[in-house]
């Protein structure tokens, strides 16, 4: 496998980063330790970074100030400083939209045949809720948070669907194509685990471990 990740044992300190993301202790960044008890054990289904380049990178692209464009009068105290509050270029949004509006397309699919699942109704709205936001004036590095925050929310949606839909079948969606069974999953980021059943569980699903 190109990709063979290195655990980080014992306590780590998280802090939010200069990107948005928090480093080795973000699920969509690096594998995270799991076990059959995990609260969220789809977080393994999350995929990594096409190698090809494909119009959906977008959603691994960083933020930078190129994307950042500034908006005439809007003024605000930073720290004792005056600065000029800039919104994310409508190249990116619309760039990123594409994709959540298929997101919550497929949401939508899964509620029409199946019942309403509150841990998908939570990623989704705050999936579309911070894509929103992408639209408020803002600070650099407060829109950077928000743009990390809608690509974090996008993969954990599609992560979901993913675990509980394409892998282990817990639903069905009637004209969803299904991912034909790899050998090996490497398209996802995994997860570390000592514990023999959830490492199994993994094995059988085709899911690096």
């Amino acid at each position: 496998m190109p990709f063979i990740p290195k655990p980080e044992y014992g306590n780590i300190w998280v802090s939010i980063k200069a990107d948005g993301c928090y480093g080795l202790a973000d699920p969509t960044q690096w594998p995270q330790f799991m076990s059959e008890d995990s609260r969220w054990p789809w977080l393994c289904a999350i995929e990594r970074k096409p190698t090809l380049t494909t119009n959906r990178v977008v959603m691994w692209a960083p933020f930078t100030p190129v994307d950042f464009v500034p908006l005439q009068g809007s003024l605000k105290m930073v720290m004792g400083d005056v600065k000029v509050l800039e919104t994310v270029h409508a190249t990116r949004i619309e760039a990123m939209q594409l994709h959540v509006t298929e997101a919550l397309q497929t949401v939508k699919l899964f509620e029409k045949y199946n019942a309403r699942n509150r841990e998908l109704t939570w990623l989704s709205t705050t999936m579309k809720d911070t894509l929103d936001r992408l639209s408020f004036p803002a600070t650099y590095r407060d829109m950077t948070r928000q743009h990390a925050c809608v690509q974090r929310f996008w993969l954990m949606t599609n992560a979901w669907f993913e675990w509980h839909i394409n892998i282990f079948q817990n639903y069905h969606l009637d004209r969803i194509d299904r991912m034909a069974s790899l050998r090996v999953r490497d398209n996802l980021i995994s997860a570390f685990t000592t514990s023999p059943m959830f490492a199994k569980c993994l094995f059988d699903a085709d899911i690096p471990v």
